[in-house]
Parts: C-alpha cells; structure tokens; sequence
C-alpha cells in the first residue's frame, strides 16, 4: 500500500506499471467526468468515476484483487478505507471471482483506517486487502476514481 498526496505521486512511478499513462491522466481535471469507466489504455489501465454515500463500518468488508492495481482518490467528500497487512488474517466471505477480479474477506482482527479527502491517494496491490467507503463521522455523499492497472 501506498499513501500520499498528487504532488508526490510521481515519487512512486517505479512501483506503478504504465505510470505515464496513469500520470497524465490525474493530471486531467476528473471532476468534469462523468460517473462511469474511463479506458485510457484498454484493459491495461482504465479509470471508473463514481458518486455513493459512505457508509458505517459495522458489516463492511474487505476486498482484494489479483490482476490489477487500484489508485484510490477521493474528487469530492471524505471517506475511511481500512487496510490491513496480507491475505493471511482475513477470512474468505466470497470466494474470488477472476472475471470481476474481486474477493470479499472478513474484517481480520487487526486492521488499520486512513482517512482519504480530495487530493490524497492510496495504492493497493494485490496483497493488501482494503475496505472502501467507510463513513468518518457519519455517511457523506463521496465521489471518488479508482484507476485500474493490470500487472
């Protein structure tokens, strides 16, 4: 996992594959787009524009992916993402489905929470299990971008 605001971002490019790709996109002003999927790259890297309300952590759970990265950043509102370290202490609640590279784990007994506000970003890899949309103080319209990156 990887936390931090825009401006340092460029600081990581050798950690993210097709960064420039990446790069010039969040240098594009996102909160002209429309809620949807962006293809900047096919199915190499892609970028999906939503609109939710957050929601209380009781119930949550965590997902993780295989095959692709995901940049994570807030465009409006705020939310919590919990993280936690490895697979390992997460229960399996949805076993993984390689179309939508998506599993959904249980809450594992220790996992910590980073706030996220317009203008920082987290990175996850396919090793680090995280837990979008978590209200801070209460549930708050939230409007975020999530780039995709396949390995």
């Amino acid at each position: 996992m990887i936390y931090g605001t825009l401006e340092e971002i460029g600081r990581y490019a050798a950690a993210i594959p097709h960064f420039e790709t990446v790069r010039e996109f969040l240098a594009r002003d996102l909160s002209s787009l429309p809620d949807g999927k962006v293809v900047l790259d096919g199915e190499n890297v892609y970028a999906s524009i939503s609109t939710y309300m957050t929601k209380p952590i009781e119930g949550a759970r965590f997902e993780s992916h295989d095959r692709y990265i995901d940049i994570q950043l807030v465009l409006e509102g705020e939310e919590s993402c919990g993280v936690a370290p490895g697979l390992g202490e997460a229960g399996l609640v949805v076993p993984y489905d390689a179309e939508r590279d998506f599993r959904l784990l249980a809450q594992p007994p220790r996992f910590s929470s980073v706030e996220l506000r317009k203008g920082l970003f987290l990175v996850f890899f396919p090793e680090d299990p995280h837990m979008p949309g978590i209200a801070i103080d209460e549930p708050v319209q939230t409007r975020k971008c999530v780039v995709k990156i396949r390995l």
